[in-house]
């Protein structure tokens, strides 16, 4: 709760409450990934997504960092956690940005990175980032 209070405020809401369709909130992800690309240093900038909810959006895609490098991009760091940031996914460019023993992000059969971020992690990238609100889009 302390969590989504402190970052609510700089984070891209795209829960059900704004968006009625998986292609809305699809939509929206893509116009602020794109916007944050459009920007002339866009590496210091964050597009970080809470509200993802499948559950009621059966159409949404499955996550992972593959989807997330492929279908939106590999350049800027991207995370998109559920409503009650207890799921979370990111790219590898967030893992490229710190430390990944830092946190417990899932890895698939053969080792290899999914972008799958497990229970309380989220916090600690937060903290190990200490990302000012001027650099969150």
């Amino acid at each position: 709760a302390i969590l989504r209070a402190v970052l609510s405020s700089k984070c891209i809401d795209i829960g059900a409450f704004f968006y009625k369709t998986a292609d809305e909130v699809m939509e929206k992800i893509q116009t602020e990934v794109t916007n944050a690309l459009s920007l002339t240093d866009n590496t210091t900038h964050w597009c970080i997504f809470y509200g993802w909810d499948p559950e009621l959006f059966p159409k949404l895609p499955k996550l992972s960092a593959d989807y997330i490098n492929t279908k939106l991009s590999a350049l800027i760091p991207i995370i998109i956690s559920t409503q009650s940031f207890h799921s979370s996914w990111v790219n590898d460019r967030v893992i490229q940005l710190i430390d990944k023993d830092v946190c417990r992000v899932r890895e698939g059969e053969e080792g290899k990175f999914t972008g799958h971020v497990i229970k309380g992690s989220l916090a600690l990238i937060y903290r190990a980032l200490s990302l000012p609100e001027s650099e969150m889009r």
